[in-house]
């Protein structure tokens, strides 16, 4: 039964959110972080420059408190990624799925290193990979592996991408997001062809505000 409460409330937590959005977030309070940890299965340790980012920004996906969490860094070509656990795909429940997310470790010019961003803009990008967990969690084993190969083509791959932004909007997070966005393309030391791909990958701030105006959120 308190299990339940507690679930009840996370969910509630994550309704309210996602009817206003927020344009600065505040990091997570050790209460509600310790709910958090109890309720979702997130794989201790995760750096600390992302731990309070991780668990505020868990608040507005209760759909994903069965499924377990990692956060590995690492050496990346990109900011951070995310993928299902292929064994967990073929052998577990869809919403018991394992998920990875990788984040960029490495101080160079070409990628973002995630622990300089601000808080705000931290819980913009964890959104949006936490929303392709919520669209995995959804769909069959076949139906994700529909959705791993549009990455095979740079159209199909920058709808499905913009899809994850326009969700993550919706969650809330659309200022986070904004944040995120405006930072990489126009604050961040990262290259031109990192910059450029970005752009066409993903919605850009300008398209980001939009949507939030034209939604007077």
């Amino acid at each position: 039964m308190r299990q339940l409460l507690l679930y009840l409330f996370i969910f509630n937590m994550g309704y309210i959110y996602a009817q206003e959005q927020i344009r600065i977030i505040k990091p997570i309070a050790k209460t509600e972080a310790d709910s958090v940890k109890r309720n979702f299965k997130v794989c201790e340790p995760i750096s600390e420059p992302y731990k309070k980012a991780i668990y505020t920004t868990l608040l507005y996906f209760p759909e994903l408190e069965e499924s377990k969490l990692k956060f590995k860094e690492k050496r990346l070509k990109t900011t951070m990624n995310a993928q299902p656990n292929v064994w967990s795909l073929i052998f577990k429940n869809r919403r018991k799925r394992t998920y990875v997310v990788r984040i960029n470790n490495g101080e160079r010019d070409s990628t973002i290193h995630t622990a300089n961003i601000s808080f705000n803009a931290q819980v913009g990008v964890f959104g949006h990979e936490f929303c392709h967990f919520v669209d995995y969690s959804e769909r069959s084993f076949f139906g994700v592996l529909g959705r791993l190969f549009a990455y095979t083509s740079k159209k199909k791959k920058a709808a499905f991408e913009k899809e994850m932004d326009t969700n993550t909007i919706e969650r809330g997070l659309g200022w986070q997001l904004y944040d995120w966005s405006d930072y990489t393309l126009n604050h961040s030391n990262a290259n031109y062809k990192y910059k450029r791909l970005k752009e066409e990958i993903y919605l850009k701030p300008e398209d980001i505000k939009i949507i939030l105006e034209k939604n007077s959120y």
